[in-house]
């Protein structure tokens, strides 16, 4: 499909990790079951405009791991912002948001939100200041009910109250893993 205005600015601020053998690899929990994703090379086909769809199943929490590994020979250096842009088709509210940076495999770094919601309409960027060297980007979500934006993501995840929210099936979109998102300003 055609790219609106919207698509081409996102794109200008996002250095895509794609092009050449890039590897994308979904993983879910055990726990997980019924969690799948579609698509997932669009989500490093370098267009803001296409995305891969992650399902979490009714009942699941999660997490899925989403992870972008840059073609061979390609490693991307500390004082980059690696990222991940996201959006859902309905509006989604407290999921937890891992983003983890890895150089051949071994993670280096990594950020947690708690308490992040999507839109249909917003663009959301989550993403680090990197201090080492990587070559592949990975979002970690899981569905919780704290409703507490927090970036501390150490004790409970889920109160005991189970509620509706993560209940319902739901599905959250990644546009693009970027090695490098710029601020518009």
């Amino acid at each position: 499909g055609d790219k609106d205005a919207f698509n081409i600015y996102v794109d200008s601020l996002c250095d895509e990790i794609a092009g050449g053998n890039t590897q994308v690899e979904f993983s879910a929990s055990e726990t997980c079951i019924g969690c799948a994703s579609e698509a997932d090379t669009n989500a490093v086909d370098g267009s803001d405009a296409t995305f891969a769809t992650l399902t979490f199943a009714r009942v699941t929490q999660g997490p899925i791991r989403f992870r972008a590994t840059a073609q061979d020979g390609v490693i991307y250096p500390a004082g980059e912002s690696p990222s991940v842009t996201f959006s859902a088709p309905d509006d989604v509210n407290f999921i937890r948001v891992e983003i983890r940076t890895y150089l051949e495999g071994i993670e280096q770094e990594r950020v947690c939100h708690r308490g992040v919601d999507f839109n249909q309409e917003d663009r959301m960027v989550i993403g680090l200041e990197a201090t080492k060297p990587f070559d592949a980007v990975e979002a970690s979500l899981q569905r919780t009910n704290i409703e507490l934006p927090d970036t501390d993501c150490g004790g409970t995840q889920v109160s005991p109250d189970v509620s509706p929210v993560v209940v319902e099936p739901l599905q959250i979109r990644v546009h693009d893993f970027c090695h490098e998102f710029r601020s518009p300003n």
